[in-house]
């Protein structure tokens, strides 16, 4: 069993290889970089001495079907931003399967955050279950304890096409990404909150004003590798 100096010295070392990694472009997601309505949350929660990002998801909607072919999961459309129905309605008329059932999914914001301590782990979790991600969890490790930020009330999952064809008429298709944006709003709402609150307790005011200026001029991608923490 470790001792508290050898964990201690097992969580630096993985911080710092993982701090690098995302802050290098070095990123092991599918998308490749990490959304950018999270990005100063990410940032700042790695200035942590106490916390580690492994990964997060601001939310997106997706459209995916259960491949007969492969026996696994195949994506036609993903959006991590503001949807637009026609194109998801042309995501839908893509080729796929025979009989193939299309599913659309709207999946909220996440993160999973290696902590320090278990104690440390507590702190974040009151917060994040405070500001509505009551979901959330701590995973307590032989080797790391982790927190994962999480909520299931925006999730949204329905069946929206067969073969390429709507199951419903297209205003019902209209509705649901109608409602599908409004969740991310609520669910943005949410993160900001967390965001927020993450800031003030524990980097003061100064990091608050920082958040709020990206909040009117959002960081993109080619702002994301290289920076500093």
């Amino acid at each position: 069993m470790e001792s508290h100096e050898e964990r201690m010295s097992g969580f630096d070392t993985f911080k710092k290889q993982t701090v690098e990694n995302i802050f290098g472009g070095i990123d092991f997601s599918t998308k490749g970089y990490i959304d950018h309505l999270v990005f100063e949350l990410v940032r700042f929660i790695n200035h942590h001495p106490d916390y580690c990002t492994t990964s997060s998801c601001s939310g997106r909607l997706v459209l995916f079907y259960n491949s007969q072919e492969t026996k696994g999961v195949h994506w036609t459309y993903v959006n991590h931003g503001t949807c637009d129905v026609n194109d998801v309605e042309l995501a839908i008329q893509q080729k796929v399967e025979e009989n193939t059932l299309l599913i659309m999914k709207v999946e909220p914001f996440i993160m999973h955050i290696c902590c320090r301590t278990p104690e440390a782990a507590k702190q974040l979790h009151q917060w994040s279950a405070e500001c509505g991600f009551r979901e959330s969890g701590i995973t307590l490790g032989e080797k790391r304890t982790m927190l994962a930020i999480r909520t299931t009330a925006f999730l949204m999952e329905l069946p929206v096409a067969r073969n390429g064809q709507l199951l419903f008429p297209k205003e019902f298709l209209q509705i649901a990404v109608e409602e599908a944006i409004l969740e991310r709003g609520f669910q943005e709402g949410a993160g900001g909150g967390f965001r927020e609150r993450t800031a003030i307790d524990i980097f003061g005011g100064e990091a608050l004003a920082i958040i709020h200026l990206h909040a009117v001029e959002p960081l993109h991608h080619e702002h994301l590798v290289g920076a500093k923490i």
